[in-house]
């Protein structure tokens, strides 16, 4: 189901592991190119401003392509098959350059992927028919899922997501019996997806799968905090706000969310040692601040800022300090990770690296050949 073969994504992983350890300082510079040595990557990945160059031209081509179609074919006024056309030449395209070509993320293909899902949802809106925005964002997250799944993009995993929390935003709409809890029904269907890439996380066959999972877990995570925010709810939602006016049920236990969830990610990352929570925690927390402050400001905006700011600073001293030398578990040194990915590398290096060492030939003790400590034979 993949396209990628296995064997690429691994040495892939391998690489992008050992690269992490060198960073660390955890081998040096000839271990890490006896790695890559014994790990080749026979995938296409350029530099990032030479992602950024070809994506740029494939969005020019495929812009002029779909043009081109539309002039010849307009007159029919059959945009159906103008969407058709185009999604198959995207999608033949893309699949063509991945086994031919060997591209990963080389920016074409992340292109390609993206108008794929773009002329396959425009398929479904030629014509007016009922509940059309509903059949577009299903559209959207059939084929994100698929490619996500075909060719483990985190950014197309992420759109399937986004797409899936906006299909009940239209499915649920003012009116109806559930829409005043909306909100925490966005924030069930972030947990949901939560513990279901933590679960699907743990399969090995899934290891390929894992920036996905990573990128689905902070959405979900930020997701779950933003559905219970008052402005961002007031701000989505105006109907739900005027009916869950200051002083109502509904109100409070918005407010009680937007400062417990900070809180608890904080909390939890705390005891379990997840850096994960601990950041999205802060951040949540800095969001709920800034929400307390929108709705009662006690300090003009200036002053709110600078106590901010040096609160922040305090803070971030603090910590560099208190954790400097590893205290429960956590370390102030400049890791870009605290996971147990790294707790191994150690032992896979000194397998690529070391390899198997063979003893020498006629080697003998004592320093000569009769092993009189060189006071007789071969000295």
């Amino acid at each position: 189901m993949q396209a990628y073969s296995n064997n690429n994504l691994n040495n892939l992983d391998i690489r992008q592991q050992a690269e992490e350890a060198f960073e660390q300082g955890i081998i040096n510079e000839q271990s890490i190119f006896a790695i890559k040595q014994a790990n080749p990557f026979g995938l296409y990945t350029p530099a990032f401003f030479i992602r950024v160059a070809l994506a740029l031209l494939c969005i020019v081509c495929v812009s002029f392509a779909a043009f081109l179609c539309f002039l010849v074919l307009y007159q029919s006024n059959n945009f159906l098959l103008i969407f058709l056309l185009m999604f198959l030449a995207c999608y033949v395209l893309l699949e063509y350059m991945v086994k031919t070509k060997k591209y990963y993320n080389a920016g074409i293909d992340n292109v390609l992927q993206v108008f794929s899902i773009v002329f396959f949802a425009g398929m479904f809106a030629d014509g007016n028919y009922a509940h059309q925005d509903v059949v577009i964002c299903i559209a959207v997250i059939v084929s994100a899922a698929w490619l996500a799944i075909r060719f483990a993009d985190s950014f197309i995993a992420l759109v399937a997501f986004a797409a899936i929390l906006y299909c009940i935003f239209l499915v649920i709409q003012p009116g109806n019996p559930v829409y005043s809890f909306i909100p925490f029904i966005f924030m069930l269907v972030a947990a949901i997806v939560y513990l279901l890439q933590q679960q699907l996380n743990k399969k090995t066959v899934l290891l390929f799968y894992k920036k996905c999972f990573y990128i689905l877990s902070v959405a979900a995570l930020v997701s779950i905090y933003a559905a219970g925010n008052v402005y961002v709810v007031s701000t989505l939602s105006k109907p739900l706000v005027s009916s869950a006016t200051a002083g109502s049920g509904h109100y409070t236990v918005l407010w009680i969310v937007s400062i417990l969830i900070p809180v608890i990610y904080m909390v939890y990352g705390f005891i379990k040692q997840r850096i994960l929570f601990l950041r999205i925690g802060f951040l949540c927390g800095i969001a709920t601040i800034l929400t307390i402050h929108f709705y009662y400001s006690v300090l003009s905006p200036e002053a709110a800022f600078i106590t901010g700011g040096f609160v922040l600073i305090i803070i971030g001293y603090v910590s560099l300090t208190y954790f400097k030398n590893s205290k429960h578990g956590f370390t102030a040194k400049s890791y870009t990770t605290l996971n147990k990915n790294l707790v191994n590398i150690e032992t896979l290096i000194s397998m690529q690296v070391g390899g198997k060492h063979l003893p020498q030939q006629n080697m003998q003790f004592g320093g000569g050949s009769s092993g009189g400590a060189g006071a007789s034979g071969n000295w």
